[in-house]
């Protein structure tokens, strides 16, 4: 009985990281949105896209993790594990989207470059994005030592 305890207690915190983690990427998300307009800054666009899909990946891994603890039945003998892969395709799916889009106005920004690009402030909006997904990282460090690492070397 200590055991099950112990768990739903990891468990709940887990979710709580993720949401919080989701959080932080919702709001970096919509800072690099405004800074990369104000600053004529396609990369502070990019990354802000780029956490958007951070974001958006860990609300369908949230939902994939609820379903996916949920008990086998006589129907779904496997349970919902299933929902986890079907998170993944469309993660990975997404992100293949965004690809797509970013490459396009990457190669319209080669062809047509803006006059200026305010690096003052596209300097301030990337650090406060580098400290935010640092924070993140950490957050779900606990529930996945291997991430750092991964996040690093990416």
């Amino acid at each position: 009985m200590t055991n099950h305890i112990h768990h739903d207690l990891d468990h709940t915190q887990s979710r709580f990281r993720l949401l919080l983690t989701f959080l932080l990427n919702v709001l970096i998300t919509l800072f690099e949105i405004i800074g990369g307009f104000i600053s004529g800054s396609i990369s502070l666009i990019s990354d802000a896209v780029h956490n958007f899909s951070d974001a958006f990946s860990i609300i369908i891994s949230y939902i994939a993790i609820s379903f996916s603890n949920k008990p086998y039945t006589v129907k779904y003998t496997f349970g919902f594990k299933r929902a986890e892969i079907i998170a993944a395709i469309i993660n990975g799916s997404t992100l293949s989207i965004i690809n797509f889009f970013l490459i396009k106005e990457a190669i319209q920004r080669i062809l047509t470059p803006p006059e200026k690009v305010d690096g003052a402030v596209m300097f301030w909006i990337a650090l406060a994005g580098l400290i935010v997904n640092t924070a993140a990282t950490l957050l779900l460090k606990k529930d996945s030592s291997w991430m750092i690492i991964y996040f690093i070397f990416r």
